[in-house]
């Protein structure tokens, strides 16, 4: 392998390297976005959705 192939390899690996580093951070961020809005309105773990509708529990509209 020639100093030029090693160099093109390193910085592929380079940037594989650092698109799965940002796609990973990018996906914590997220999930810890979620849960803070989750948590400031009061909401289980698990829900679904931040939006809520303006029905009183029991009814249907």
């Amino acid at each position: 392998m020639t100093a030029e192939q090693l160099s093109l390899l390193l910085g592929v690996l380079g940037a594989v390297v650092c698109v799965a580093a940002g796609w990973l951070a990018r996906a914590q961020w997220s999930k810890r976005r979620l849960r803070r809005g989750q948590a400031f309105l009061g909401l289980p773990d698990h829900s679904e959705s931040l939006a809520g509708d303006g029905c009183p529990r029991g009814r249907h509209c």
